[in-house]
């Protein structure tokens, strides 16, 4: 038994996931009968097994003496229930208060029954002095022998008997058997080892939400390692997915190494497409995307897009929403792999965005779906973000064109006045979630219908002028200087001119606070669309300067890449370029 054990532990310490797996078989029981008997409450117990198993994956290494790993796991134990314990103190657990596990194919009658008689169970064990206690509920959580509870333990086999004895002595002869049956049937079943999982995934995610890229490359390691012991699965195949979408992010970003995080993607992505998961196809398209952009791989954006496109194509009759947001930004990426005058390229400061929008008819106006698709489908936004820190976070006309559109009047003559509410057009969940900031007031009015303007593109005549003003709530009180910083660059004013059967042709934002940016448009392709304010038909593509912002210059294409009854959707593709500080 010891040489087994030493032999499993030696095993583990090199790498072999099914030798640690084993291990944790054999050892949970014994590990939450103990974390039992210290907290007094089930779900605290394997709250403390879990990361007592975790804990000594990471620290095999430091354990010289293979053979003495029961003792060296529970000392684990103890530290993880003393840390929760700290946390949450656990109470006294009387005749009221110990859990209970009844049954589920039980009738109410017999859960009630099933209930108090494990409360008299467990507070009869509590009673115990702690020595006794933990002999106890280790000796009957699974019939351990004498001579496994004494290594565990720590201490002889003779001390292990007398303690069991004492504790016998205390309880009644039915009294025992109960607490045998009731131990047993508590213990945590044979999901433990993909709970351990489950934990490291929760943790590399936690990870990844602060771009801690040196822990996210750890732990995604690490669960892509044990996870080979788990049996296939959905869930298995899901996570595996997921977690070298992640590491492709810790190696980009935080190694540098674009070809080992596209190594990573491509896995993913045939991973996901052998279990027929589109939305895993979506995210592991979404990372190639990033990653090749990233890198300045131009070829191999453009190869990743027009498989994301045929891919999107497949997916319309499935789930029609998740096709449309991954053929935008295809197509976006497709734009911006093929630009003939680049102006961005890694090492620069900037870079880029990919996304699209969606834009749906209400009445007699055209509304534009905001950029958090997380509350209309419980998906990632449609906007893929890559730019300096100082830059913008939503760098795209169609965010800025969005309160414009969807706070129109109903009627368009000069004068007239539309309102509406609408998330902000940079979504900053932990600002709504700290200040409230759920929504901004837009209130747009159209000041003129004659308005000429120039631009690198030609001069237009005839251009209605509209200027919306956008405002936070009238409640609203910024309680921390973040929030006021967000505040300004989320409300200010737009002014938008708008040329017949061509669309916008110049934009000016004036935030609240910061500088004035000014959009013209440098090129377009309309080949029809009718009265709409903005053309609306497929392949009209229109392009922009920026000018103005933090001292960058932003080329942007947008392009209509399809139509129907739900509506259109635009795709965006930006560059970010800002000076040096040579410049």
């Amino acid at each position: 038994m010891v040489d087994d054990i030493a032999h499993l532990v030696t095993a583990g310490r090199d790498g072999d996931l099914t030798a640690y797996g084993e291990l944790v078989r054999r050892f949970q029981d014994m590990a939450y009968g103990y974390a039992r008997s210290l907290l007094g409450d089930a779900h605290l117990a394997e709250d403390a097994v879990q990361e007592a198993f975790l804990s000594a994956y990471r620290h095999l290494g430091d354990l010289h003496e293979p053979a003495a790993f029961p003792g060296w796991l529970r000392r684990i134990v103890w530290r993880q229930c003393d840390r929760l314990g700290r946390r949450k103190q656990p109470r006294p657990v009387g005749l009221d208060q110990a859990q209970a596990t009844p049954d589920p194919r039980a009738g109410p009658a017999e859960r009630v029954q099933q209930q108090e008689l494990t409360r008299r169970v467990m507070a009869a064990i509590q009673r115990l002095p702690e020595r006794q206690r933990e002999v106890t509920t280790l000796f009957y959580v699974n019939g351990y022998s004498h001579a496994e509870v004494s290594a565990f333990l720590e201490v002889p086999p003779t001390t292990v008997k007398s303690r069991l004895h004492a504790a016998r002595r205390k309880l009644t002869k039915d009294l025992v058997e109960m607490v045998k049956h009731t131990l047993h049937e508590e213990k945590p079943g044979p999901e433990l080892p993909p709970r351990v999982i489950r934990r490291l995934v929760t943790e590399a995610k936690q990870a990844h939400s602060v771009s801690d890229y040196r822990r996210l490359l750890d732990l995604c390691d690490e669960a892509l390692e044990r996870i080979e012991g788990v049996a296939p699965s959905g869930r298995r195949q899901a996570d595996t997915s997921q977690l070298l979408i992640w590491r492709s992010e810790a190696k980009a970003f935080g190694q540098h190494d674009p070809a080992a995080a596209g190594t990573d993607c491509a896995r993913a992505l045939d991973i996901a497409e052998d279990a027929g998961d589109r939305e895993g196809q979506r995210k592991a398209l979404q990372a190639l995307l990033m990653t090749c952009a990233n890198a300045g791989d131009w070829d191999g954006l453009e190869r990743w897009a027009e498989r994301g496109s045929t891919l999107a194509a497949e997916a319309l009759q499935e789930d029609q929403d998740l096709a449309e947001k991954l053929l935008g930004q295809c197509e976006a990426a497709h734009d911006l792999a093929t630009r003939a005058d680049r102006h961005w390229q890694p090492g620069l400061s900037g870079g880029f965005t990919l996304g699209s929008v969606a834009v749906q008819r209400r009445g007699q106006r055209l509304r534009m779906l905001g950029p958090r698709a997380r509350r209309e489908s419980g998906r990632q936004r449609d906007i893929l973000l890559n730019l300096s820190q100082g830059t913008p976070a939503y760098v795209s006309v169609l965010m800025l064109l969005r309160p414009v559109l969807n706070s129109m009047p109903q009627s368009l003559h000069v004068g007239a006045e539309g309102r509406c509410r609408l998330e902000p057009m940079e979504t900053r969940d932990w600002l709504a979630k700290d200040a409230e900031l759920s929504h901004v007031n837009a209130r747009t009015r159209i000041e003129s219908d004659d308005e000429t303007v120039d631009t690198p593109a030609g001069r237009f005549d005839r251009c209605w002028k509209l200027v919306t003003t956008i405002s936070p709530p009238r409640d609203f009180r910024p309680a921390l200087g973040r929030h006021r910083h967000f505040l300004s660059v989320l409300t200010g004013t737009v002014a938008a001119w708008l040329a017949p059967k061509v669309g916008l042709v110049r934009l000016v934002w004036q935030p609240r606070g910061g500088r004035d940016h000014d959009v013209v448009l440098t090129e377009f392709d309309v080949h029809a669309g009718g009265d709409e304010p903005i053309p609306l038909h497929v392949g009209n593509a229109w392009h922009y300067r920026w000018s103005g912002q933090m001292r960058a210059t932003v080329w942007e294409v947008c392009r209509v890449i399809c139509a129907g009854e739900r509506g259109w959707r635009i795709t965006s593709s930006t560059e970010v370029v800002r000076p040096t500080p040579q410049q």
